[in-house]
């Protein structure tokens, strides 16, 4: 046989390997894809849904079985044997089914109601933020608190929770809450959707049997929201959900449903969407308390909130019920004591109130006719108010945090606490009404990743290695972002990238961190901002504007809350979580893999790889192979012949 026949054999059999390689390559790749949705899928759900057996079961299976096709790709592949990756894959799946299993199994049923002096320290995910601390003030510290009970969060799970958790994810996931028409039309359905659901017997008989227990079929309830995270968080939720007043226990069951409905209004959507508050994380629990005989009723802050340095307490009050003093709605004394074991009055501004709100005579409630001549006198004495005042300084000390206190003097001169929530300072994050005029966005158009409004000073990363130095609260506008950008998510206030998949691991990660962003915000991004302008993020509607419009990003509070949660969800930490983040690092090989998320990452870096030494195989052992192709560039380029476009017999 001639030498140069022979030859030609071996280009063939090496073409032929490269080709191998190619497919399977494409293979991985079409693997990854498919994992990397279902990924996504799965991550996006469980920000509307607690992660069930129906919810969680199939996905993470079908994950787990894709994953294990990709090590077997990423072996064919590369020739070398990923028995350990296989292993730490195998040991994950064993985890996760022994959880799923679990969760099939019959387990003593949650609570649906608890009694406000039966709520124990740490309870808040039972009965909201609200409740624990009515709860903490009236148990712990032992401050009047009217007698009550709590439909818990598990209720709202089992009456629409659960049932329409779909139907609020695709009413939401695409919701533009700064356009008014999509926010009210989106608001009315789910409104309806609530309103028409079915009650389950079990939460109707808890609400009657608590109800009549409290109350022996006479008297009066207030019907007020308890959400997770309403009153002992950053975050007020002040008047943004439904409070009922003066309801007869026969309409208790109705009272429920209309509090639970209240939580899609229009303000209600905007205030959790525009803060970045996922469904999981928001669930709505419902106080019931006995109404009181209300001689005067107000608002007290422990501090002065436009500036808290000052030694002071703030009181203001009216005659009768205050709902319309706390919304705004009609005048009220403005008193300011001096802080101290004995607070002395120092300034009052007393209103003139024509009205008093009380309770009507049937439901509801009914303002009524004041005398002039005590139309225009204070509502409390001064050693009520100094009373009331000490109050308040017991409850700051024990939270130590200022208080946002609501309060009632009944007939008999006794003080009752209504509502404590941590007060809203000067330099509070607030969330923008719907409607501000913004200006013209400079880009408009992306993909929301995690949504959000937030400003700060824009930070122009070319490539992950800028990263490092990105500022405290910056909008970082990136080319392409990637896993490596996990190092700044705890600090940057936002991030914008101008190429980028929204089911890839950088899209993950910032799911999990909650940080405003969006993708494709197009090909000049970086090129229309200055490093250090002030830029506002609309990670909702995918657009950046110039200037400060929005808050900026508070961070430092959540992160360790986001670790703790990750650290005890078995779904999290061996599906959904990504640790191999820097292909350089140490722990990146297969013993470091804790997450079918870290063997999609390890598997693709390694097939990418591999698939760069394609150029040894062509270069040692086809000189055929590869055709070099000419241009004006300072380097040489070589086109790979995979599929015959280089055979000129063919057109």
């Amino acid at each position: 046989m001639w030498p140069w026949r022979r030859k030609s054999q071996d280009e063939e059999s090496a073409e032929d390997r490269i080709r191998r390689k190619y497919a399977t390559f494409r293979r991985l790749l079409s693997y990854n894809d498919e994992a990397l949705d279902l990924l996504s899928g799965l991550q996006e759900d469980l920000q509307y849904v607690l992660p069930g057996l129906s919810v969680v079961e199939a996905r993470a299976l079908a994950l787990f079985d894709k994953a294990a096709e990709i090590v077997s790709a990423l072996e064919q592949l590369t020739g070398k044997d990923y028995a350990k990756l296989d292993a730490a894959l195998k040991d994950q799946r064993r985890k996760v089914e022994r959880h799923l299993f679990g969760l099939g199994q019959h387990q003593a049923p949650a609570r649906l109601s608890v009694r406000l002096d039966e709520i124990q320290p740490g309870s808040v995910a039972e009965v909201g933020g609200k409740a624990m601390m009515l709860a903490e003030t009236r148990n712990r510290l032992g401050i009047p608190v009217p007698d009550g009970y709590v439909l818990t969060t598990e209720a709202y799970w089992r009456f629409c929770g659960g049932p329409l958790w779909k139907e609020i994810r695709d009413e939401l996931r695409q919701l533009d809450i700064l356009d008014h028409e999509q926010l009210a039309a989106a608001s009315a359905r789910m409104t309806e959707l609530v309103m028409r659901q079915p009650l389950p017997r079990a939460v109707e008989v808890a609400i009657m049997e608590r109800a009549m227990t409290l109350m022996g079929g006479g008297g009066r309830l207030a019907v007020r929201s308890s959400a997770l995270g309403e009153g002992g968080g950053e975050k007020t939720y002040a008047g943004q959900y439904l409070s009922l007043l003066n309801v007869p226990v026969s309409k208790a069951v109705e009272a429920y449903r209309r509090v639970v409905a209240a939580r899609f209004s229009e303000r209600a959507l905007f205030y959790r969407l525009s803060t970045g508050l996922s469904e999981v994380d928001s669930p709505m629990a419902v106080l019931f308390v006995s109404m009181l005989p209300a001689r005067a009723s107000g608002v007290m802050y422990t501090r002065d909130p436009s500036d808290p340095k000052r030694n002071v307490v703030w009181i203001t009050a009216t005659r009768g019920l205050g709902a319309d003093l706390a919304s705004g709605g009609t005048p009220g004394d403005l008193h300011i004591l001096a802080r101290g074991p004995r607070p002395r009055l120092l300034s009052s501004r007393i209103a003139r109130k024509d009205e008093v709100l009380r309770p009507a005579e049937s439901e509801g409630l009914v303002h009524l006719s004041i005398d002039a001549e005590e139309a225009g006198k204070p509502s409390l004495s001064v050693e009520e108010l100094e009373r009331l005042a000490r109050i308040g300084i017991e409850m700051e000390n024990h939270f130590r945090v200022p208080q946002d206190i609501e309060w009632v003097i009944d007939d008999t001169g006794k003080f009752w606490i209504l509502q404590t929530r941590n007060l809203a300072i000067a330099g509070s994050v607030r969330a923008k009404s719907p409607g501000s005029e913004l200006g013209e966005a400079v880009l408009r158009g992306g993909q929301t990743i995690y949504p959000g409004l937030v400003s700060g000073p824009a930070y122009l990363a070319e490539n992950p290695e800028d990263l490092k130095d990105a500022p405290v609260a910056s909008v970082v506008l990136i080319r392409r972002p990637s896993p490596e950008l996990v190092a700044v998510l705890p600090r940057i206030g936002g991030l914008a990238a101008e190429r980028g998949s929204v089911a890839g691991h950088a899209a993950a990660l910032l799911r999990e961190f909650k940080v405003p962003s969006i993708f494709f915000t197009g090909v000049d991004a970086l090129d229309r901002f200055t490093r250090g302008e002030p830029v506002s993020l609309d990670a909702v509607r995918g657009s950046i504007y110039r200037g400060m419009h929005f808050p900026r990003r508070r961070f430092e509070a959540a992160v360790t809350a986001r670790f703790q949660q990750r650290a005890g969800d078995i779904i999290s930490r061996k599906i959904l979580a990504l640790n191999l983040l820097d292909p350089k690092a140490i722990n990146f090989r297969p013993g470091g893999v804790q997450s079918v998320h870290d063997v999609l990452r390890y598997c693709h870096e390694k097939a990418v790889g591999e698939m760069f030494n394609v150029n040894d195989l062509v270069a040692s052992q086809s000189a055929r192979s590869a055709k070099r192709l000419k241009s004006n560039l300072p380097f040489d380029l070589y086109v790979l012949d995979l599929g015959g476009g280089l055979n000129m017999a063919r057109p």
